[in-house]
């Protein structure tokens, strides 16, 4: 009676790790009909797992089906085994949640994707440091305002994006949160005034930039507001005549 007992349980335990494993195959395997995909020879659409690998027989990529078409977790490998994207697909479509990595296996990005393209709030990490960027992506470009964190309180600066170019302005903050730097942008390119401050607020320099190229006024200010150096550039960025220095009274040197 025991050993019927036995033979019953394990015959149940095989019957339930068998239904709850996906079937696993490799892409030759399948074939499209219409919109969906088959075993070949099968009658009913695949659901399953289909695996590629590289030709060492390390698994490159896993992408999820269900009834024929690309449906829940996507994952993608580097060559040495670590971990490069985990996705979804919704419909045969890469859509929701995504984090990506690097090599070594530091995080890269995260964030989501609708149709294929990355929308909605992203945090890209630097590869050396772990900065990282934040910000929003409409259909799969940067839009709006970008921010550079050192760590968890230190906002190291912030750009404003539109369409995908650096629109308006870059500003770099101090530790304490106070602006530093600002330059100013437009169309992509690096056009208004580029200015310092000091850390009481003052300003320490302002130079115009057309163009990423520095033309107009350069001017540099003393701590006490008094101008200290004045310079006029062409638009070719020669430095028009000569300088004008002053000394903290307002005398030309």
């Amino acid at each position: 009676m025991k050993l019927f007992n036995f033979f019953v349980a394990s015959f149940f335990i095989v019957v339930l790790f068998s239904c709850g494993s996906e079937r696993v195959i490799g892409p030759d395997e399948l074939q499209e009909r219409g919109k969906k995909v088959f075993v070949v020879n099968d009658e009913q659409p695949f659901t399953g797992v289909v695996k590629t690998e590289f030709k060492d027989g390390k698994t490159a990529t896993e992408i999820h089906y269900v009834d024929g078409e690309k449906n829940g977790l996507y994952l993608k490998y580097y060559p040495n085994g670590q971990k490069q994207l985990q996705a979804n697909h919704d419909n045969n479509v890469l859509s929701g949640s995504a984090v990506e990595w690097y090599k070594n296996g530091q995080k890269k990005a995260e964030g989501n994707y609708t149709a294929w393209k990355k929308h909605g709030f992203w945090k890209e990490y630097e590869y050396y440091d772990g900065r990282w960027e934040q910000g929003d992506y409409v259909s799969g470009v940067k839009q709006g305002i970008w921010s550079l964190w050192k760590n968890e309180n230190y906002k190291y600066s912030e750009v404003n994006y539109k369409s995908g170019q650096k629109q308006s302005y870059i500003v770099y903050f101090t530790p304490e949160g106070k602006k530093w730097y600002q330059i100013s942008f437009k169309r992509g390119k690096e056009n208004g005034f580029r200015t310092i401050w000091r850390s009481d607020g003052s300003i320490q320099m302002k130079t115009y930039i057309c163009n990423d190229i520095r033309t107009g006024p350069d001017s540099i200010w003393y701590k006490s507001g008094q101008l200290r150096c004045a310079r006029n550039y062409d638009e070719s960025g020669n430095l028009i005549g000569s300088e004008e220095l002053y000394d903290e009274q307002g005398n030309r040197e």
